[in-house]
């Protein structure tokens, strides 16, 4: 869990340091490789995370939907319930257009049903950084 707040809080420390951005985005890769490298298959879910975050820190749209798109069906295929809105709702984010907005839709009704009463920040809590239709 610690590689994962680290990778989470080098996306997240971006918008404050603006200057070190291509440092932060290394640091949450570096994270991401070490998740990856964990016996627990449900860290596999997290590292796809990150680095969807640090793609989409860099501006790397289609690394972006990649790395999302294998953190969804990593975090079914562990059950990792809690991370699959918020994943759903930035790749619906990252995608743009009838797509996107389908997903993003789709997962701010799920949160809200779970209770969650402010499913954007849930997902920004999990998946940090500036989300929109890249180029």
């Amino acid at each position: 869990m610690t590689r994962f707040a680290r990778g989470r809080y080098a996306v997240a420390s971006i918008s404050q340091t603006p200057d070190r951005r291509s440092r932060r985005v290394t640091e949450a890769h570096r994270m991401a490789t070490l998740l990856a490298r964990e016996s627990d298959p449900w860290t596999g879910a997290l590292s796809a995370m990150i680095r969807g975050c640090a793609h989409n820190a860099a501006g790397k749209r289609s690394e972006a939907i990649a790395s999302l798109r294998t953190a969804i069906a990593k975090a079914e295929a562990t059950e990792c319930h809690v991370y699959l809105q918020p994943i759903r709702y930035r790749l619906g984010q990252v995608i743009g257009g009838e797509e996107g907005e389908r997903l993003r839709a789709s997962a701010l009704e799920m949160m809200s049903a779970q209770g969650i009463r402010k499913p954007e920040r849930w997902a920004a809590v999990f998946m940090p950084g500036v989300w929109e239709t890249l180029p």
